[in-house]
Formats: structure tokens, C-alpha cells, sequence
């Protein structure tokens, strides 16, 4: 008998509190749903941000290695035996993906941003200290886009470019190294 009052009071508790417990199921599972959500929304913005440091460091090593073929070429070039020859050098350099892409720079990791930047600010210095060496009246072409260089300054600018490349290099392992730990 006493299994039956007890029955009883449990179903008449029900009967009164029915709307009550109604309402806290349906808030928990209204939070649960709101929890769930929060996680996948998370993991698809951190998803996205790879997605997104994948597809910088691609173009970034790109331009990078662009430079970097460029700068081995002149290299070689300035190194051939070539008497009293003038020698032709870009007055523009390959930063196109990088000034387009600068904005971006900061989802890369910050060793990796410090090593991409000094890359490209020496890029950028090269021409600069080339025109510096061998003076304004050195500037041709329709739009100033390249530099004549005398035979006495070749050599000059073969070791600007020979102390640069190691900058360059070092950017593009850096790339390498996080895209691996990515």
C-alpha cells in the first residue's frame, strides 16, 4: 500500500509541475543546441584561418621564390667574365602578392612575419641602393624600369645581391617550417 501513495504523490507532483518540467527541458536542450552550435561555428573560423595562412604562405613563397630566382640569375649573370660591357637591372622589383597581401600578414605566425617582412624590405632596398651606387643618370627605359650598370659597379651589386640572398632564403624555409606545423 505504502508503494501505492507513493505512486500517487509522484503522479500528482507530475500533474502540478508538469509545465515546469516541460520548461527545463526544453531550456537545457535549447542551451545544449546553443553549445553545439558555438563549437562547430569555432572550428569552422579556425578552420578558415588555415585555410587562409595556407593560401598567404603559397603565394607569399611564390613571389618569394620568384625573387629569390631572379636575384640567383643576376647572380650568375654578374659573375660571367664580361670586359667593358655595360649590364642591364631591373629597377622594379616582385612585390605585387606581398603589397596586396600585406594586410593579412598578421594570422601568420610572428617569427615567420619577422622573416617574410626583412625579406621584402631588403627586396625593396635593392634597386634603391643600385641607383644610390651609380647615380640617377643611370635610369632608363620609358619608365625608369631599369638600371645601367658600369663594369665597376657589376661587381658591387653581384655582392649586394650575393648578402641578400640569405634573407630571402631563410623567409622561404621559414614559410616551409610552419606550413609543415600547420
Amino acid at each position: 500500500m505504502h508503494k501505492v501513495e507513493l505512486m500517487e504523490n509522484l503522479v500528482c507532483i507530475l500533474k502540478t509541475y508538469q509545465i515546469l518540467i516541460a520548461g527545463i527541458v526544453g531550456f537545457t536542450g535549447v542551451v545544449v543546441t546553443m553549445l553545439a552550435n558555438g563549437y562547430l561555428q569555432r572550428a569552422q573560423h579556425n578552420r578558415a584561418i588555415e585555410h587562409d595562412k595556407q593560401a598567404l604562405r603559397s603565394a607569399l613563397k611564390a613571389e618569394l621564390n620568384a625573387n629569390k630566382q631572379a636575384y640567383e640569375h643576376r647572380i650568375e649573370q654578374f659573375s660571367e667574365p664580361s670586359s667593358d660591357k655595360d649590364a642591364l637591372m631591373q629597377n622594379n622589383v616582385q612585390d605585387q602578392v606581398y603589397n596586396t597581401l600585406l594586410d593579412k600578414i598578421g594570422i601568420l605566425e610572428p617569427g615567420e612575419i619577422k622573416k617574410i617582412i626583412e625579406a621584402y624590405q631588403l627586396i625593396n632596398e635593392v634597386p634603391y641602393r643600385t641607383r644610390i651606387l651609380v647615380g640617377t643618370d643611370a635610369i632608363g627605359g620609358f619608365e625608369n624600369e631599369y638600371i645601367r650598370l658600369k663594369p665597376h659597379h657589376i661587381d658591387i651589386v653581384k655582392k649586394i645581391h650575393e648578402a641578400l640572398l640569405p634573407t630571402i632564403m631563410a623567409a622561404i624555409e621559414s614559410i616551409d617550417e610552419h606550413a609543415k606545423n600547420a
